[in-house]
């Protein structure tokens, strides 16, 4: 918690932000209530098994960096209308999270045509979700007491006070999408083997699944093989992994200072553990320093200045002057 207001108006900013995630529909109003009975899809009893396994696996990650596991309740995960979603989150999101409401949003169109992907996305938003949070609670006096977010995961956002001098600006963005999908990746693999997909595994493997994969690889150079996580009867509609350029730049990033550091790191997999447990936790000395040792000086800048388009990430390879094959 930072800002100027007192012990009291943060500790009651701090269990508003626990009753939103732990008694999440009393802490809704009455329109946001009114909002969902119009527009929620009622969730499967498949689809409330597969958000059991992503609490599942995220707290045997969690207890394997010796933090302390909690559940996101099912009630937090809200499958809506696709108009609603796409009027209110755009097109080109299958699902969105909001830390402030401790919930997350699924577009039906997407994630209603198979349970494997429905648990990708949900696995995705979930890590989002259960990153650290640092809330800004700020006193005005015109405005009342201002709650808004200046930590999420590792990404760091400018205070109040910049954002109303014009001077917005966030960083670490494009890492914390890297962290996040990458963990997302890991995790598919166990995910898959779980009986509960085990339609959904047979027709991604099948012969017809396999002649389309081809095609799609072909057809979209974005797309790696391995990393498409579903593919309609007629191959036409499929999901994969996002942001492969980002997590291109992490792994390097991780790669050289697993080289740097042989005696630290046993294998190139427990790097990335510390930056997927920064996303825990917040803390981002120990990855800033290694990152530092390795590149020099201002280098853990410019990691944090990288953002979700192809064209940032790059930029910060080159600006890292690290050497790349696509």
């Amino acid at each position: 918690m930072i800002g100027n207001s007192s012990f009291e108006e943060k500790e009651k900013a701090k269990n508003e932000l626990t009753q939103r995630l732990y008694n999440h529909y009393e802490s809704l109003s009455d329109h946001k209530k009114e909002v969902l009975k119009n527009f929620e899809k009622e969730k499967t009893v498949e689809q409330i098994q597969a958000i059991e396994l992503v609490n599942h696996e995220i707290n045997t990650i969690r207890k394997e960096m010796q933090l302390e596991s909690f559940d996101i309740p099912a009630e937090n995960y809200h499958i809506v209308d696709q108009e609603f979603y796409e009027h209110n989150f755009g097109e080109n999101s299958w699902a969105t999270m909001y830390f402030h409401g401790q919930i997350i949003f699924f577009n039906e169109k997407n994630v209603n045509k198979d349970l494997l992907l429905f648990a990708s996305c949900a696995l995705h938003e979930s890590l989002h979700l259960q990153g650290h949070i640092t809330l800004e609670v700020n006193n005005d006096e015109n405005k009342g007491t201002r709650v808004t977010s200046f930590r999420k995961g590792v990404s760091v956002y400018s205070t109040q006070k910049k954002h109303t001098e014009g001077k917005s600006s966030k960083h670490f963005i494009g890492l914390q999408e890297a962290i996040v999908s990458q963990q997302e990746k890991n995790s598919f693999s166990s995910l898959i083997d779980c009986p509960l997909f085990e339609k959904e595994k047979e027709n991604l493997f099948s012969e017809k699944a396999e002649k389309f994969k081809d095609e799609l690889v072909d057809q979209y150079p974005n797309v790696q093989r391995e990393e498409i996580t579903f593919v309609s009867e007629d191959g036409k509609d499929f999901g994969f992994m996002g942001y492969k350029d980002q997590r291109k730049v992490l792994n390097l990033v991780c790669t050289k200072i697993f080289e740097k550091f042989p005696e630290q790191f046993a294998t190139h997999d427990d790097v990335f553990k510390l930056f997927l447990k920064a996303q825990f936790t917040g803390q981002l000395l120990d990855i800033a320093r290694l990152t530092e040792a390795v590149f020099g000086e201002g280098s853990f800048r410019i990691l944090g200045g990288m953002n979700i388009t192809a064209d940032s990430a790059t930029q910060t390879l080159e600006s890292l002057g690290i050497e790349s094959t696509s």
